[in-house]
């Protein structure tokens, strides 16, 4: 998901973009200059995209990395009340 949403963007892109553990190293996906105002949700313990990659793609995008969740999946507690805050802010 969040790999395709990366090779999806373009330098036209303006709408906010919330990214949820994006595996943009693993498929080589180059990430666009645009996404100035990105946030991106990872889980520190994903164990099938790693968490350091979202460090160096947020520092890359000047986005905002929140560390949340308890997995890959993001579907627990944590990681849908973060979900939210974000969407709703």
């Amino acid at each position: 998901g969040g790999a395709v949403a990366l090779a999806a963007s373009g330098p036209k892109t303006k709408s906010k973009m919330i990214l949820i553990c994006p595996a943009w190293k693993r498929f080589g996906v180059e990430p666009p200059d645009s996404l100035k105002d990105a946030t991106i949700l990872h889980a520190s313990s994903d164990d099938i995209v790693s968490h350091q990659d979202s460090k160096i793609l947020s520092e890359m995008l000047c986005a905002k990395l929140i560390t949340c969740g308890t997995n890959h999946r993001m579907i627990d507690k944590e990681a849908l009340n973060t979900l939210e805050g974000v969407l709703l802010n």
